[in-house]
């Protein structure tokens, strides 16, 4: 794998193995060991990092339609706890996602749509954490009207060093005007923080816009 972001560079050898078992139509859980090998950095400065996690993951959902939902929830959580072995550091990252859609006439043409997300890297200190593990938020299905990875903790050159946690929410109307044709509009928000835990929430950033579609 190989990625050229602003936010860091990576060349990476990546090894996973995934069991996913179903409970029922609406519910499954799924893990798996992988293994990480590579180098990361900025401006040709790479560092290098081999990883090894275990992946524990819940997902829910009910919603009417996977691609175009009108009611329903949708809720994951994944956890990984990572150990490096050129450093002997260990943190787990964890995440969870839920979203919730009221179809607010009840025809489908009205839709409230709602997302939270939250995220944590316990363990290790931020630096600690490898650049592609941090939290990073801004872009499309973050929150929209800012670049990707762009909110957050910046260096000395203003780009984004990511943090170890994070914070987002999302409200948007859909309202549909014609079968071919249809309006949103959303507010959402976002915010990464240096600390796993942090005393005081880093700042929110917000955007909102309105989309034809």
């Amino acid at each position: 794998m190989r990625e050229r972001l602003r936010a860091y560079d990576r060349d990476a050898a990546l090894a996973s193995f995934t069991l996913e078992h179903r409970f029922s139509d609406t519910m499954a859980i799924s893990g798996g060991p992988n293994y990480e090998e590579g180098r990361t950095g900025r401006d040709g400065d790479m560092e290098a990092f081999r990883l090894f996690g275990v992946m524990g993951g819940f997902r829910y959902d009910n919603t009417t339609d996977p691609l175009d939902p009108r009611r329903g929830q949708r809720f994951s959580i994944s956890a990984t706890p990572y150990f490096s072995a050129l450093d002997a550091n260990s943190f787990t990252r964890i995440l969870a996602i839920g979203t919730s859609y009221f179809d607010v006439i009840g025809n489908g043409d009205s839709v409230l749509a709602l997302r939270a997300a939250l995220g944590t890297a316990p363990g290790a200190a931020r630096d600690e954490i490898t650049l592609d593990k941090r939290f990073y938020a801004g872009g499309g299905g973050s929150v929209r009207g800012y670049t990707y990875q762009s909110i957050g903790p910046r260096d000395a050159a203003n780009r984004p060093l990511g943090g170890a946690s994070l914070a987002e929410a999302s409200v948007e109307w859909r309202q549909r005007l014609t079968r071919s044709w249809g309006i949103a509009a959303f507010l959402d928000a976002g915010s990464v923080a240096e600390e796993a835990m942090p005393n005081c929430p880093a700042p929110f950033l917000c955007t909102s816009d309105l989309w034809v579609y």
